[in-house]
């Protein structure tokens, strides 16, 4: 089980590793132990793209202009208003 613990605490390593170069560069010991870790290991390249695949949306989104506000269309106003006004009347 030794090899199972030991496993755990690479990918932990790696998985933190590929987050932390989205904000800042790697050691050049850092970058080799990743890519040596990612030479080996199918499911922390699975995470690095998945990774690396939100950052991405994430940006778009962030960098994508919001509208104003929303609006609602004067008809469904009046229908709002309407019933409001109808339920009042009724209390």
């Amino acid at each position: 089980m030794d090899w199972l613990k030991k496993t755990q605490e690479n990918c932990k390593k790696a998985t933190s590793l590929i987050e932390r170069r989205s904000f800042t560069p790697l050691t050049p010991r850092q970058y080799i132990d990743l890519k040596i870790h990612l030479a080996g290991c199918s499911w922390c390249r699975l995470y690095a793209s998945q990774s690396k695949m939100i950052s991405s949306v994430m940006q778009q989104i962030l960098n994508t202009p919001q509208e104003e506000e929303a609006k609602l269309e004067k008809q469904y106003k009046d229908a709002m208003q309407k019933k409001i006004n109808d339920k009042m009347g009724a209390l």
